[in-house]
């Protein structure tokens, strides 16, 4: 957590907040007075095998979990959106008017959000002003305000100003020259997918992004999908496959099998880079051209690291 440069804060209140995900399934061993769920999507598959039991096990979570307790859910999520109904003790948020809290977008910047926030069935209009960007962190403040409201804490806009967010989230490291430098934790489409639309609110800067595909698995099971979101970016400089421990199968997809066939569904060049020497010698030739631009780099593997130590070794 930015605010307190560490990923723990403890306090002496009665309310411990947890982020937890399916990765191993522990976080069904969990049973919380509050669940809330953001988003169910194609992840953790070397795990669970399939889609379909990964979205079984959830279910059966949320049936649970919601005898006893508040569930929260998005409702923008089409999954979950089937799920609203199973208890009475389900509420929902979203930019849908049907959720019972909802809410909508008054303006999108490279420096804050704006919007408003509703509560079904109530007049009173809440404007709410986040130094987080893109929609995606509006959603998730939409579920902490569902919250905050069924446990009648008083806040103000000044407490969620001053929420800086956690690294390697939209992560900006510095400035070297012309050049904005961003770090972010970003491996899955849908991630990758909502760090575009966040870097597209940087007007008049040229956005190259540089990905670390994170596990051969991961790339195979969601290749579609990569190909997808990735097709039409100007920029695009693609890294050797960060395995994670993973053993290479000659029958399986790759980094450069990714670039050869996004070079054939897209217009613009995308760049293939095997080793960090190659991209320091890149990034070195991008901050030191005139344009103004924003480079942001996305992953779960080593590039993090990489790109810090470019910008620390660079900055001065």
């Amino acid at each position: 957590m930015n605010n307190f440069g560490q990923n723990i804060y403890l306090t002496d209140s009665n309310y411990v907040v947890v982020e937890a995900d399916e990765s191993d399934g522990t976080v069904f061993k969990l049973n919380p007075k509050i669940l809330i769920y953001l988003n169910v999507d194609k992840e953790h598959l070397d795990y669970y095998k399939s889609y379909t039991k990964l979205k079984a096990k959830i279910k059966t979570y949320i049936k649970k979990v919601s005898k006893n307790s508040l569930v929260i859910l998005n409702n923008d999520d089409i999954f979950l959106q089937k799920l609203s109904n199973i208890s009475k003790n389900i509420i929902t948020y979203g930019k849908s008017i049907k959720s019972n809290f909802y809410y909508k977008i008054n303006k999108l910047t490279e420096k804050d959000s704006n919007f408003d926030f509703f509560q079904q069935n109530e007049k009173k209009i809440t404007k709410i002003k986040s130094p987080l960007l893109g929609e995606h962190n509006i959603q998730n403040l939409c579920a902490i305000m569902a919250v905050i409201k069924n446990l009648n804490i008083q806040i103000s806009n000044k407490h969620i100003m001053s929420f800086k967010g956690i690294q390697r989230r939209m992560n900006t490291l510095g400035k070297i020259k012309n050049s904005i430098l961003v770090d972010d934790y970003a491996h899955h489409p849908t991630e990758i997918q909502k760090l575009i639309e966040v870097c597209k609110l940087y007007k008049n800067k040229d956005f190259f992004l540089i990905i670390e595909p994170h596990r051969f698995s991961r790339l195979n099971d969601l290749y579609s999908d990569y190909l997808k979101i990735l097709k039409n970016i100007k920029n695009l400089i693609i890294l050797k496959t960060y395995s994670a421990g993973e053993n290479f199968d000659k029958n399986m997809k790759d980094s450069k099998n990714l670039v050869n066939d996004l070079n054939v569904l897209s217009n613009n060049k995308v760049s293939y880079i095997d080793t960090y020497d190659e991209l320091f010698k890149l990034l070195d030739t991008l901050v030191n051209a005139k344009n103004s631009k924003i480079i942001v780099t996305a992953g779960a593997g080593s590039i993090s690291a990489q790109m810090r130590f470019f910008y620390e070794s660079r900055k001065y």
